[in-house]
């Protein structure tokens, strides 16, 4: 016979350990992170091409093209110097509409399981006020005897006209 009491207790205990898979990645000297259930794949970095002017660029992927994010360019307002692409990687993903894209990102990404309660929302006004608009939740995440502040980026935001504010 289950008691209130139990089913509390067991309800408590499940939601401790309800967790969200984050593909984690610095831009820069931050750390920002996806839902790993929103990312494709993550390939060896390739050809992007673009005017050069903005934060987006095209790469080609098999048979289609998707557009590509510079997010150091975005919230740096500076490209970083590139490197060999060997070394570099593209982590493609998909927004709410089903639309890939990929984010360049300079360093091999990492998937960590985080507790669903050590993820907070950000405030509106936070996210209005700085550069980092495209993020909506943070954490903190203890590792190797530092703490990394990761940003959960929101896929809809990533790119002009496709916002859902």
């Amino acid at each position: 016979m289950n008691f209130p009491s139990d089913e509390l207790r067991s309800s408590q205990t499940q939601k401790a350990k309800a967790s969200q898979k984050l593909l984690i990645f610095a831009t820069g000297s931050l750390y920002c992170g996806l839902p790993i259930i929103g990312v494709k794949r993550i390939i060896r970095q390739i050809a992007v091409r673009g005017s050069g002017l903005n934060y987006v660029g095209i790469a080609n992927i098999g048979d289609e093209e998707i557009p590509v994010i510079d997010l150091h360019k975005k919230f740096f307002k500076s490209s970083r110097a590139p490197e060999s692409h060997s070394k570099n990687y593209l982590i493609v993903a998909q927004n709410s509409a089903e639309e890939q894209f990929g984010i360049v990102v300079f360093q091999s990404p990492i998937l960590i399981d985080v507790p669903l309660s050590q993820i907070r929302t950000l405030p509106a006004s936070y996210r209005q006020a700085d550069t980092l608009d495209v993020a909506t939740h943070v954490t903190i995440i203890e590792q190797e005897a530092k703490s990394m502040t990761v940003f959960l980026l929101d896929c809809d935001r990533l790119f002009p006209g496709h916002s859902n504010q």
